[in-house]
């Protein structure tokens, strides 16, 4: 049987990668519910979020999905796992959502911000980061039973955060969705005190559709996608 080596979602439809690149199973995932992420601990295991406040799990390589959470209005945006047992999702309104057994139950909590949280990041599973609207910037030193807020702001909207080890990072941000002004990107080599901008050359522009909106960091290169079919890298 051909393993697969990437999954998609998007509005409750689940595709399957099953060979690199060429071909794609359309699944279905239980819901009509919009499912922005999807992760996989292997290749039966794995967990999506979105809307409604929405954690769906399957066990069988995303052939059927099981319902874990439903919050309601709020949006889910990201999940991390720390190990194969502990993982967090960021949500809308400052949620945060813990499980200690793989995505089976799920324990709602706050860390002290009702800003719209979008990206986490571990990189130990003591130390991790959290991002969001307003420059929410959110950092635990242990596994995440407490966060502290060390930064906050009104010029950006953080949209995600990468952290190599304990103090290179960056967080990609935008001044708010729409507004035509350039999107950034911050760095920092300390841990994120302070952490400096840096922005980008190309200007990213709501107006023009060329906002970044997700980045990815691998040993020697940094990508950002966005609006308008637009990529850059470093």
């Amino acid at each position: 049987m051909d393993k697969p080596l990437g999954y998609l979602e998007l509005m409750g439809l689940f595709s399957k990668l099953l060979d690199s690149g060429a071909s794609w199973v359309q699944k279905n995932s239980g819901t009509s519910i919009t499912l922005g992420y999807i992760f996989f601990f292997n290749e039966n295991e794995g967990i999506s979020a979105g809307n409604n406040g929405t954690i769906k799990k399957t066990t069988d390589g995303g052939n059927t999905w099981s319902m874990k959470v439903q919050l309601g209005s709020i949006s889910l945006w990201q999940v991390c796992f720390v190990t194969p047992e502990k993982g967090f999702a960021v949500g809308e309104w400052g949620v945060i959502l813990k499980t200690t057994d793989g995505g089976e139950n799920w324990t709602q909590y706050f860390a002290g911000t009702t800003e719209n949280l979008h990206a986490i990041c571990f990189i130990t599973p003591e130390v991790g980061w959290i991002v969001g609207k307003d420059e929410q910037r959110l950092r635990t030193s242990n596994g995440g039973d407490s966060w502290i807020i060390e930064h906050t702001g009104n010029d950006y909207e953080y949209l995600q955060v990468y952290f190599y080890d304990e103090n290179i990072g960056w967080i990609l941000g935008t001044p708010g969705f729409w507004t035509g002004n350039p999107s950034v990107i911050l760095f920092t080599d300390n841990g994120g005190l302070p952490i400096e901008p840096f922005i980008f050359e190309k200007t990213f522009g709501g107006v023009s559709s060329e906002m970044g909106v997700d980045l990815e960091i691998t040993d020697d290169n940094g990508f950002i996608i966005g609006g308008s079919t637009s990529s850059f890298s470093n």
